[in-house]
């Protein structure tokens, strides 16, 4: 139906304009233009056919006077966003400095200024160019879509440059809810050998964004404050924030039977490493063990020995556990089992403990040549 309709437009359109034509070929008609002096004879329809030449020029000339500023202008966008995308890649296979010099140019596109200026800071951060780096952030912070990250690297920048008062920034966005600045000052608190303090701001990064805060790195953090822990108080306040899954991680426990025992409190220190004793034959909590088992009752420690004579049974390949049962047994009397225990761990591999402990049994037995070789065998493995 809409064809045949198109079809009776045209025949009728084409009626008026077929009489006009018959009408001007009969009839050309005739133009005279005077024209400063000049005079201009020409029919109807070349005039209206130059004219209408020339009113086709003019538009044409009209357009592209306007659209060809918007053209180029939508051509150097183009350009400045491919700078951009080249400027990533090129941060991304570490070309910092080819990097930095794209990421300034491309932010010259007013959407994409404030990326791209930190993108040039972090560029010239990784070549060293703190001052620039620092530059770079605080153009970057003026555009709101990234101004609380640019905010905040730009205080881990301060702090490289030695600005303490960064600290307070960074305390300041973590309480105003920001969790990257509170993970950026835990990083920074524990640089400064802050443990306690670093802990609540990795709690606080967690609380305001669960799983801002690496488990790895957390437990950097608990490593640290049960180290700086200077009094029982503040040592069970450090403990008592763990959960009890991090409580039973290798590394964090034998930080914490280490700074109980050095605190005087090795009844303390001794439940929490039992149990992960018994939970597997960790070759750290081994470690622990036998560095401190002279300071455990004589009951401790048989229950540390019973724990021991049954894992060795079946990791025979665990040289801490050797050296720990060879400890227990020399505090027991039986130097025999205790020597037997010490050649397994050396044909484990060098050990300074094991060397060691080898060399304070040559020594109670008078040998003293022997004792002198052991000690010299743990310096060179040490």
């Amino acid at each position: 139906m809409n064809g045949v309709l198109k079809t009776i437009l045209v025949m009728l359109a084409s009626v008026p304009l077929a009489f006009l034509g018959w009408a001007l070929a009969k009839d050309p008609g005739r133009i005279s233009v005077h024209f400063w002096g000049w005079q201009i004879d020409t029919t109807l329809v070349l005039a209206s056919v130059l004219l209408a030449m020339l009113l086709g020029s003019w538009w044409l000339l009209v357009a592209l006077i306007w659209r060809w500023p918007k053209h180029l202008l939508k051509k150097r966008q183009a350009q400045l966003a491919a700078q951009f995308q080249m400027g990533l890649i090129d941060y991304a296979q570490g070309q910092y400095a080819r990097a930095k010099k794209r990421f300034v140019a491309a932010s010259a596109r007013n959407d994409q200024a404030g990326l791209a200026w930190l993108y040039a800071s972090f560029s010239a951060a990784e070549l060293g160019l703190l001052d620039d780096a620092k530059t770079y952030a605080s153009k970057s912070r003026k555009h709101e879509s990234v101004e609380l990250a640019a905010n905040v690297w730009e205080q881990e920048l301060g702090l490289k440059l030695g600005d303490l008062s960064a600290l307070e920034t960074l305390q300041r966005l973590s309480d105003a809810g920001s969790p990257k600045a509170a993970v950026a000052l835990a990083k920074a608190l524990s640089e400064r050998e802050r443990g306690a303090e670093s802990m609540h701001a990795w709690q606080r990064a967690q609380k305001l964004l669960p799983g801002s805060a690496s488990s790895s790195d957390w437990a950097s953090m608990a490593r640290l404050s049960l180290r700086q822990a200077h009094t029982l108080e503040q040592l069970d306040a450090v403990w008592k924030e763990l959960s009890e899954q991090e409580q039973q991680q290798a590394d964090v426990l034998c930080h914490y039977v280490a700074a109980a025992i050095k605190l005087g409190a090795s009844d303390q220190a001794f439940d929490p490493l039992y149990a992960g004793l018994k939970m597997g034959a960790s070759e750290s909590l081994w470690s622990t063990a036998a560095m401190h088992a002279e300071q455990f009752t004589a009951d401790q420690q048989q229950r540390l020995l019973k724990v021991a004579n049954k894992q060795l049974t079946q990791h025979d390949d665990n040289q801490s556990l050797h050296l720990a049962a060879a400890k227990l047994l020399r505090i027991q009397g039986q130097n025999i089992d205790a020597d037997a225990q010490l050649q397994a761990a050396a044909k484990l591999g060098n050990n300074p403990h094991v060397a060691i402990e080898m060399a304070e049994s040559k020594l109670k037995a008078g040998d003293f040549h022997a004792a002198a070789l052991a000690y010299q065998k743990a310096l060179q493995s040490a």
